[in-house]
């Protein structure tokens, strides 16, 4: 049982691909158990499951093929908590093709049917993508990943703030008919020295930033008022929609209330941009754009894989689970992205559209 990173989307779209037409049997199981008297829920979860998609099967021989190549490295579980937070295994009557722990939750599912269940593990990627977080002022910087829930420091930044002999007896003397001393006194070069680190330590963690969050993730920054402005005017528009300045986070805030503020402002970040994307889909819908609304049409799309972005509500997808998870395998078969969109934004996709859109690459008829 491998125990680790994830597939890559690219690595899971691939198995996806080369096993469309072949039957397989997809298990996911929920291992985020902690109360010692759960233990062995997975196995209740996985035992029910599993007898019902066998009933539901054509050749049961096969059905049992698959399982028993699964089956077999949850033995060494039977009994006990799984490792991670979540499970992964598929099979075809040939043998394993993938089976993983995961550092996030999964739904308990057993699917038996032609080619991988892929939505929940596609949505599991999403949960994958990072959010950074930025604590900065003029001396210091803190830089963190948030990821499938937990918050780890990246590095830590400190400027040259030694000023070594600035005393007055060096101030710069100007030849004057008045008394006095003209020129730069020593506060005014530490000033200067420190207002030029400050400058320094902005524009290595601008180089951090653009690193660490690259073209999906989001980024959160906070601290210093002064310092942070100047680091959101190096910034630029990078990532302009994918970022947000919190100017309550600091260096004295435990780990937990960093972890809890970065999660909320993620949260916001996803879901302005969630709704600015309805908003287009939406206007392109109405005026015969490239855009479509509702199940029947959106499925047409799919099925002729003129799908860009699929919009999905989590409304839709619990009142239909299994046909949610098609529309999303489709998708995802043919590169289209997929939102899930919830609260606010799913009530507009469902008033507007069932619950369901695209964006589509063409339009046709």
């Amino acid at each position: 049982m491998e125990d680790g990173r994830m597939l890559a989307p690219e690595q899971l779209a691939d198995l996806y691909k080369r096993h469309r037409k072949d039957p397989v049997l997809s298990i996911y199981l929920d291992a985020d158990q902690q109360d010692f008297a759960e233990r062995g829920k997975w196995r209740i979860a996985l035992k029910t499951a599993v007898s019902e998609q066998r009933e539901k099967a054509t050749d049961a021989g096969q059905f049992d093929q698959a399982f028993g190549y699964l089956n077999e490295p949850l033995e060494e579980s039977d009994g006990s908590f799984l490792s991670g937070r979540g499970w992964v295994g598929f099979a075809t009557p040939d043998g394993v093709l993938h089976s993983e722990s995961l550092p996030v939750p999964m739904p308990n599912l057993v699917r038996w049917e032609d080619g991988l269940r892929v939505a929940p593990y596609a949505r599991a990627l999403k949960q994958a993508r990072p959010v950074i977080a930025v604590v900065i002022d003029s001396r210091k910087a803190r830089i963190l990943r948030y990821r499938m829930g937990l918050l780890s420091q990246r590095d830590f930044l400190e400027a040259d703030t030694f000023l070594g002999d600035l005393t007055d007896v060096h101030v710069a003397k100007v030849p004057t008919n008045h008394s006095g001393i003209r020129g730069k006194t020593s506060s005014d070069a530490a000033q200067k020295f420190l207002d030029v680190e400050r400058e320094r330590l902005v524009g290595r963690v601008v180089d951090d930033v653009r690193q660490e969050v690259g073209n999906e993730g989001l980024l959160v920054m906070g601290g210093a008022e002064r310092t942070v402005d100047a680091l959101a005017r190096e910034l630029g528009d990078f990532a302009a929609n994918r970022r947000r300045i919190l100017h309550s986070l600091n260096f004295d805030m435990s780990d937990t209330r960093l972890t809890e503020a970065v999660e909320s402002a993620a949260s916001e970040i996803s879901a302005e941009i969630s709704g600015q994307l309805l908003d287009h889909l939406v206007g392109e819908a109405r005026s015969g754009g490239d855009a479509c609304l509702g199940d029947a049409e959106t499925e047409r799309a799919l099925v002729e894989a003129r799908v860009d972005t699929l919009l999905i509500a989590d409304s839709f997808r619990r009142s239909d689970p299994d046909r949610a998870d098609h529309f999303e395998g489709a998708a995802f078969e043919h590169g289209a992205k997929v939102v899930e969109v919830s609260r606010d934004v799913a009530d507009r996709l469902r008033s507007e559209g069932g619950g369901v859109g695209a964006l589509l690459r063409y339009r046709v008829g």
